[in-house]
């Protein structure tokens, strides 16, 4: 991570945007770089793996999926795994309710498809999360409280 500096954070914490805009904007650039950085150096492992032992490249691309889906930090008890099948890696979500979500995908031995793919999946986790909730906050008359409890 980039050193933050007094006249950064002094900035930041400013009632007034421009003052904080010159810092957030740089602070994104840096993040961005950085995230690209990464995603160039997980490709390059990947692709390197392509020329070995098919097995090999799907256990690489688990743990790959298995490290972005821990950066997620999905909510406090919800837990993931990720699993290699015959067919492919499959990502398991349990909520607190002990409820299981998963999807699937079969790798094609290219990062090019396999990373979007597990991108795709990631996104798609949040949407059950939330419709998890969605669910929780109805009640049988399909009221919602604004607090967001349901009536009982």
């Amino acid at each position: 991570m980039a050193k933050v500096t007094e006249e950064e954070l002094d900035s930041m914490g400013q009632e007034s945007e421009t003052k904080a805009a010159k810092w957030v904007k740089e602070k994104g650039k840096e993040y961005d770089k950085e995230t690209e950085k990464e995603d160039a150096i997980r490709k390059e492992i990947l692709t390197k793996r392509t020329k070995f032992d098919f097995m090999d490249y799907k256990r690489t691309l688990a743990q790959t999926f298995d490290y972005l889906a821990w950066q997620e930090e999905f909510p406090e008890d919800w837990l993931h795994h990720i699993a290699i099948t015959d067919k492919g890696l499959v990502m398991y979500l349990r909520s607190p309710e002990k409820e299981i979500f998963y999807r699937a995908f079969s790798p094609v031995n290219d990062p090019n498809y396999d990373m979007p793919a597990i991108m795709k999946i990631l996104e798609s986790s949040w949407v059950a999360i939330e419709k998890w909730r969605d669910a929780k906050n109805v009640t049988e008359s399909g009221i919602i409280k604004p607090n967001g409890r349901t009536a009982e």
